[in-house]
């Protein structure tokens, strides 16, 4: 587990947790999408999406094969 790793060993993360440990960096930003404090290493990458049909999943991978939602009839249900 990361928590255990010999770095982080003077954390206290039950004090993390209860939002009572003072942040050594508060970022100022002036909306949501400030972003002068990321890199532009990655605000210059383009965007992709993490799955294109026929990458990574085929019909046997993918769990979602065959899964269909309908409203209409999830409303009947209730």
């Amino acid at each position: 587990m990361i928590k255990s790793h010999p770095f982080f060993q003077s954390i206290d993360w039950d004090a993390i947790y209860r939002k009572v440990i003072k942040p050594p960096f508060i970022p100022k930003v002036k909306s949501d999408q400030d972003t002068r404090y990321i890199d532009t290493e990655f605000t210059n990458c383009t965007p992709t999406d993490s799955y294109n049909a026929g990458d990574s999943l085929d019909n046997h991978e993918n769990p979602y094969t065959g899964f269909s939602y309908n409203v209409d009839q999830l409303k009947n249900e209730i």
